[in-house]
């Protein structure tokens, strides 16, 4: 198994790219973290993917979408009837933005 390292060039330029600008102990907690990373692609690489088709999706089977056919819906006025909470032919909330 070849284990890739994260060294200090390659971390800094990870850092400039993203714009951070981080403390000792954040730069040293974020670079473990990548390098945990990089060794955990490293194992999946030692997989036999020999004979394995490349997807694209997880799911094998289509998505089966719903069938695009009129029906009728709830009717406005019934459905404001079940609230407290109408003006007009509106829903009212609480105001959570001054």
């Amino acid at each position: 198994m070849q284990v890739k390292t994260i060294d200090e060039k390659t971390f800094s330029h990870i850092e400039k790219l993203a714009m951070l600008k981080l403390s000792d102990e954040e730069r040293k907690t974020i670079k473990d973290d990548l390098q945990n990373i990089v060794q955990m692609f490293d194992k999946l690489s030692e997989l036999d993917t020999d004979g394995v088709e490349p997807r694209t999706h997880i799911n094998i089977e289509p998505q089966k979408l719903a069938s695009d056919i009129p029906e009728t819906h709830l009717d406005r006025k019934i459905a404001l009837e079940n609230s407290d909470n109408t003006e007009g032919n509106f829903f009212t909330v609480p105001k959570i933005i001054k």
